[in-house]
């Protein structure tokens, strides 16, 4: 029989030990018994915060402490959007997604100079410290970095009364890396429901990709081109529609190409009846 009063060098075994000694039993548990092999593409993009907390509440994950803390940075995130109460969206949701993160953020942060906007990233302020202890089950991870994304158009809600708000990397970062490894080069008919935007996520009225694909003169044969295969998930999207950026070489030159594009379509939205 455990005795739970056991001693430990002469004192009785400290509670906080025990707590920590159960959630290490929690997880090698989790680890054994989830089935070995699974891959972000097995288990396919999310399609909503339903799924999601499902996941969550379900009893490998309900009790884990990063669960639980995860949740309770969630509701907080919720529970400031409603004491805001922001007016209705005024201005633009800009996201600008690539396979080059590094470059995409810098490009995103020089956006929102420009038009003196709002940035966001992912993980989102206050979820980032989570991030690794995702890591031991490749669904819990998936669904982390999905949350996240809940959790930034809550944040973007905040401010899209007076600014325009610019993500580094959304939903189709996640989406589009899950299908090309998942389906690439067989994509599934443009009428699939994997080609929907969550109906539950804050859509961005302009999406830009960051196209560092090379061109086939430089590639070696067989190469494994992710940017290329992505650009291929990208073309496919209807809605939201997906703006590539080709000339990838000059930061002035892109912005100068985005500003224009953010231009035609505020002078769209401009001439369509209220």
């Amino acid at each position: 029989m455990f005795n739970v009063n056991m001693s430990f060098s002469g004192h009785l075994f400290p509670f906080r030990y025990l707590k920590a000694v159960v959630y290490i039993f929690q997880v090698l548990c989790l680890l054994f018994f989830q089935s070995h092999g699974q891959t972000e593409a097995d288990l396919g993009p999310c399609y909503s915060l339903k799924s999601l907390m499902d996941l969550f509440n379900r009893p490998e994950y309900i009790s884990l402490p990063a669960v639980h803390a995860l949740m309770e940075a969630y509701n907080t995130n919720c529970e400031i959007l409603v004491r805001k109460n922001p007016s209705p969206k005024a201005m633009l949701l800009i996201v600008v997604e690539g396979t080059k993160r590094r470059k995409r953020f810098i490009i995103a942060n020089k956006l929102a100079r420009a038009i003196k906007g709002h940035i966001l990233i992912n993980p989102p302020e206050g979820f980032e410290r989570m991030r690794f202890s995702m890591n031991f089950s490749m669904e819990l991870k998936r669904a982390y970095h999905s949350l996240c994304l809940y959790a930034t158009a809550n944040r973007a809600r905040q401010y899209l009364a007076m600014n325009h708000v610019i993500i580094s990397g959304y939903w189709f970062d996640q989406a589009a890396f899950v299908i090309v490894k998942k389906y690439y080069p067989n994509f599934p008919q443009p009428s699939s429901p994997l080609w929907k935007w969550p109906k539950d996520l804050l859509v961005p009225d302009l999406t830009f990709y960051i196209d560092d694909s090379e061109p086939p003169s430089f590639r070696r044969k067989n190469d494994n081109n992710i940017a290329e295969q992505m650009r291929e998930v990208y073309k496919r999207w209807s809605y939201p529609k997906v703006v590539p950026i080709l000339n990838t070489t000059n930061y002035n030159v892109i912005l100068r190409e985005m500003i224009a594009h953010i231009d035609m379509y505020q002078h769209r939205l401009a001439k369509e009846p209220l």
